[in-house]
């Protein structure tokens, strides 16, 4: 018998969006300074997108509000998303905060 806890998430898909068809979430209480959109921005043009849009069903972003906001400066029609099912979108926002604050040297490191 397989434990469920064992059992692997289907593959994630990168899919590109329209920006318009993307919403921030009013919940995110993370806060993006013009002067770190910016900063964001230019690493985009420099580097290209290397980290997608985590969204919701509804289009809802999950992660990545500051990479949403730095596209529509940047005038981008479309940008890198992965879609969350529903069901996993908890978790997820669980797993991008740990991740950011273990790479800050932040909670859980």
């Amino acid at each position: 018998m397989v434990d469920s806890s064992d059992a692997v998430p289907p593959p994630l898909a990168v899919t590109y969006c329209p920006v318009g068809t993307l919403r921030p979430d009013p919940r995110n209480a993370r806060t993006h300074p013009k002067q770190q959109v910016d900063q964001i921005a230019a690493s985009i043009r420099q580097f290209g997108f290397v980290n997608p849009i985590l969204t919701d069903p509804d289009g809802r972003i999950i992660a990545g509000h500051g990479r949403f906001m730095a596209a529509k400066v940047m005038g981008l029609a479309e940008v890198p998303t992965i879609y969350i099912p529903a069901e996993r979108d908890p978790e997820a926002r669980i797993a991008d905060r740990r991740q950011q604050d273990r790479a800050r040297g932040g909670v859980g490191s």
